[in-house]
């Protein structure tokens, strides 16, 4: 070996490229690695930031049609020593189904998930649902299908839960409802 020869001029001609190549991708790769990726403590959220949330606009949205807010008030008058009166609860929130079928489970979920129950009496001990009511009226903003009224009405047995139909037009006393709930002076 010749004394004034570099080890790049030992190599053969063609292995060139490939080292520069090499060396170039592990640069590249490096300056990725530093500069190119955010910090693990920063992540993007899908949030809007607060310059955004100086032009949001909102306004609060009634609950009830005036009929169903009375129906509301009486049940909860009439049961307040009883349960916790809760409104418009996702039919999907309140219940399990369980079904061996996946798929089956998947439809019934899917069926289920934009209902919901008018107003829910919810034991204060067990905290589980134990009645729902359903406040029907000409002008009520949920009429489900026959279809998904069968399958509600079908769910709610499967899992013990009575149901009460009241009518939002009808008015009715505190001893009515009690009646009506099967909660008269005997319980």
């Amino acid at each position: 070996m010749a004394e004034g020869t570099s080890l790049l001029a030992q190599l053969p001609d063609a292995s060139f490229p490939v080292i520069l190549m090499t060396v170039l991708v592990l640069i590249a790769l490096a300056l990725w690695l530093i500069w190119g990726r955010q910090p693990a403590h920063s992540h993007t959220s899908e949030t809007p930031s607060d310059q955004q949330f100086d032009q949001v606009e909102a306004s609060p949205r009634s609950l009830f049609l005036n009929s169903e807010a009375s129906i509301f008030n009486m049940v909860r008058l009439a049961v307040q020593d009883s349960y916790l009166v809760l409104a418009k609860l996702p039919l999907s929130s309140v219940l399990t189904i369980e079904k061996d079928n996946r798929e089956k489970r998947k439809r019934i979920m899917k069926a289920i998930q934009h209902i919901k129950i008018d107003l829910a009496l919810i034991h204060p001990g067990t905290l589980q649902l134990e009645k729902v009511i359903r406040i029907t009226s000409p002008e009520s903003s949920v009429i489900l299908p026959s279809e998904k009224e069968h399958l509600v009405t079908a769910i709610l047995l499967a899992a013990g839960i009575s149901t009460v139909t009241l009518d939002a037009n009808t008015s009715y006393t505190v001893p009515q409802v009690l009646t009506l709930l099967g909660l008269g002076e005997e319980d």
